[in-house]
């Protein structure tokens, strides 16, 4: 018989037709063969498949029929560059994973599991039963004896109250517990009881911070101030008090952020820091310590928050979180304060400003302050360990708004009476009084706006006249110290015309005014002042100055005798000739007018900068000049006063007597 060839380039299997006429490219079958895979990369070719080898009679945990009856595999995983094949096996004894390595033929047991389960008629399942132990409940207690439970598988609560007291010493502590039994037990719902033991920690000192002042005023500030805890605090606060030197040398910032709170490790910094570079920058921790930049990272992201972060080296999350408030400077902005104040001096000579009630963060508003002047400022807080200082804050209060008399210059205004004047001023009326004489007081002037910082002038002035006809003065002898310099100026003898009349003092900016005798020939101007006192806010609206007079006779707070109170006097600068200026003094009080020997008037809490001061239709500084004093030359300085300075012949605008209404506001 002939040879047949035959290819099996696509190769296909061909059942249905008759062996003589089975076309070229299929075959009639085939057994172990395969062309789609290959272990050799012989893919579309036609090979022998490996074959399988029985492994009888392992002795093997798990494939021995007597120790595992009617085990069988029920998959298996090739591992062909290793040479080994995995096997899942399940039997009546026990289930396992093997490892057949080719190379020695050899079995390995990776996993066994001998367990058995016999399926049996259903049992009642018994609950076990929850003890107050299961709950494994631990306790805590703050150094303020608040008492605190938990447990990680039920509800507890703690039947023993806080303590609410410190202890000196750490304190064990008693807790009674009650416990909720969780689900799953037999005793679910039920409620147990027991108790658990904690320490109480010795209190610590308290922890206070001093936060930036704000409402920087030329008389006031606000202090702010911060605790972490209250650790049974007592009382909290502030000391301040002028930086007049003390005892030490200290570096302040103009730039600050102080970081009181983290998020993780990081803060966001103001944006006075957006522009900063790391190198102009120090971080110091809540004792003032420096922290090395090698602890921190410090981003400046061009234009957006400038963050900070601490680094692990610095400590944990805990240890890091003790150190704050941190603060972060920059050191460009830096100020050496020589001579500085402590915190111990600032508490010991200080004003102490408490604050209540005791809350966290804190603030008290305070007033009275002198303007362009610095101070120092502490926060503190007590507890029973003792009273904590914080770090120093400076603070510089504004230039003063009010206008405050010129320093070194003398001031003539009238005297108060119509005769034996004494060392008495007010500084209105006229100056030639009801016996027919002329009466002059001069002052010098201050720029505190106290009478008390004006040096002493009865017997200090020298004065000096020119006119028609010689002057003479007398010097009214009066209390020897006294801030007033009076004279007289006899009217007999003195002819006709205008007097310059001149206060001269060594240092000092000298003052002329003038007195008009008879009825000369020369122009005169004068500007009179109707007073128009009103008030804003709750409080008394002032009046005028005034002393009703009694026994205290002619030193009555006014000029004219024989008056029942002021203010029977007009308020004048004048007549003068239209080259001359003068002054005029306005008092001002809030007490009940009373005859001087009942006790001086009073303004009680005078603030010079709730005081606005105009003339209807003329311009402070222009026409005329306002200033104030705290306490001016009226009436032994016991009261404020306005000072009125002014050339009559401009504030009038060349008329010869013009009235203006002189509006005084005291704002509360």
């Amino acid at each position: 018989m002939a040879q047949t060839k035959r290819t099996f380039n696509q190769a296909r299997i061909e059942r249905d037709l008759d062996d003589r006429i089975v076309p070229q490219g299929t075959y009639r079958d085939a057994l172990n063969i395969s062309i789609d895979t290959s272990e050799d990369a012989n893919v579309g070719v036609i090979e022998n498949l490996k074959g399988n080898q029985l492994l009888a009679n392992q002795n093997i945990l798990g494939l021995s029929s007597s120790s595992n009856p009617n085990a069988k595999v029920i998959g298996s995983y090739p591992h062909p560059e290793k040479d080994r094949i995995y096997y899942f096996v399940t039997g009546d004894k026990s289930d396992g994973i093997f490892e057949h390595s080719l190379k020695d033929n050899t079995i390995n047991t990776i996993i066994i599991d001998n367990s058995t389960f016999v399926a049996s008629s259903p049992t009642k399942v018994i609950l076990p039963k929850f003890a107050f132990s299961d709950a494994a409940v631990s306790a805590s207690v703050n150094n303020a004896g608040i008492i605190s439970v938990v447990s990680p598988i039920a509800t507890v609560v703690a039947l023993t109250a806080d303590f609410n007291t410190t202890v000196a010493t750490n304190t064990v502590r008693s807790i009674a517990v009650q416990v909720t039994v969780p689900a799953g037990y037999s005793n679910t719902g039920k409620l147990l009881s027991g108790t658990v033991t904690a320490t109480q920690n010795a209190i610590a000192a308290p922890d206070v911070s001093i936060l930036d002042c704000t409402n920087i005023s030329a008389a006031g500030v606000t202090l702010n101030g911060e605790y972490i805890t209250n650790n049974g605090l007592t009382a909290i606060g502030f000391y301040y008090k002028v930086n007049t030197g003390g005892s030490t040398t200290v570096t302040t910032y103009g730039n600050q952020h102080v970081i009181r709170t983290l998020s993780g490790r990081a803060a966001n910094l103001s944006d006075s820091f957006d522009a900063v570079l790391d190198t102009d920058v120090i971080v110091t921790d809540k004792d003032g310590t420096t922290i090395a930049s090698s602890n921190y990272l410090y981003r400046n992201n061009s234009g957006n928050l400038t963050t900070i972060a601490f680094k692990s080296s610095l400590g944990t999350d805990t240890q890091i979180r003790a150190k704050l408030p941190i603060t972060v400077s920059q050191v460009s902005t830096a100020t050496t304060v020589t001579n500085a104040l402590t915190a111990a001096q600032i508490q010991s000579s200080g004003t102490n400003c408490p604050v209540t009630p005791i809350t966290s963060p804190f603030s008290k508003v305070i007033t009275g302050l002198t303007a362009n002047t610095t101070y120092a400022a502490i926060a503190y807080a007590t507890n029973s360990v003792g009273t904590t200082l914080s770090s120093i804050k400076y603070f510089t209060t504004t230039a003063s708004a009010v206008s405050r008399p010129t320093a070194d210059k003398l001031f003539i205004v009238p005297a108060i009476s119509e005769s034996g004047v004494e060392n008495r001023n007010v500084g209105y009326g006229d100056f030639k009084k009801g016996d027919g004489n002329y009466y002059i007081q001069t002052v010098t002037g201050a720029s505190s706006g106290l009478l008390s910082d004006s040096p002493a002038s009865e017997g200090q002035i020298t004065y000096s006249a020119t006119g028609p006809s010689t002057v003479t003065f007398t010097n009214i002898a009066g209390v020897s110290g006294a801030k007033n310099d009076s004279e007289q100026i006899q009217a007999s003898g003195l002819s006709t015309g205008f007097y310059n009349i001149t206060a001269s003092r060594s240092g000092y900016t000298s003052s002329t005014i003038q007195i008009k005798v008879g009825s000369p020939s020369n122009a005169s101007r004068e500007s009179i002042f109707t007073p128009n006192i009103t008030s804003t806010g709750s409080g008394t609206t002032p009046i005028v100055g005034k002393v009703l007079e009694g026994s205290t006779g002619d030193v009555a707070f006014h000029y004219n005798a024989n008056t029942t109170a002021a203010p029977n006097a007009v308020f004048k600068i004048g007549p003068f000739e239209s080259s001359v200026s003068g002054t005029v003094f306005i008092p001002l009080q809030t007490s009940t007018p009373r005859d001087l020997v009942a006790g001086l008037p009073t303004f009680s809490g005078f603030d010079a900068s709730k005081l606005d001061i105009s003339i209807s239709g003329k311009t402070n500084g222009v026409d005329y000049t306002a200033t104030i004093w705290d306490s001016g030359p009226s009436l032994f300085g016991v009261l404020p006063c306005i000072m009125i300075e002014c050339n009559p012949n401009t504030l009038n605008g060349g008329t010869a007597s013009v009235t203006h209404t002189l509006n005084i506001t005291y704002n509360y």
